[in-house]
């Protein structure tokens, strides 16, 4: 799957990987994987530090995972690619070329039925590529 797009403000989005319809709420399906970019700047004295980095997670079962936490490559405005590539065993992806993390599979990728993306980011188009061997030969 590849994800072109721009993050609009200094906040936060999320791309998931859904095994259900049920995406948000007390009763969700399950989130193969959870892609979260966070802008989140420090806002006062006594706040608590600012969380300017890339979450990546599942929800299994009820639950949230543990989180991976990565620097985070995208800046307010400025346009990326996002690569995601489902491998036997894990998740591989990238930003604008750049290889970030492999995320391994918490829950089987045949139970994936949607995809949901929502926060500050706009979204050029989402472009999915079937496996090599899959291709149609002539």
């Amino acid at each position: 799957m590849v994800l072109p797009g721009f993050a609009s403000d200094r906040k936060r989005f999320q791309i998931d990987l859904c095994c259900g319809l049920l995406i948000d709420g007390d009763h969700m399906d399950n989130k193969a994987l959870h892609f979260n970019p966070r802008f989140d700047a420090k806002t006062g004295w006594f706040s608590g530090p600012g969380d300017d980095k890339l979450v990546i997670n599942s929800f299994v079962s009820g639950r949230w995972g543990n989180e991976e936490r990565f620097d985070n490559p995208f800046k307010e405005g400025e346009p990326f690619q996002i690569r995601i590539m489902v491998f036997e065993k894990y998740f591989k992806i990238s930003a604008s070329g750049k290889h970030m993390c492999d995320f391994p599979h918490r829950v089987p990728v045949e139970s994936i039925r949607t995809i949901s993306i929502n926060g500050n980011i706009r979204v050029d188009y989402v472009e999915f590529h079937p496996p090599e061997d899959s291709m149609p030969t002539e």
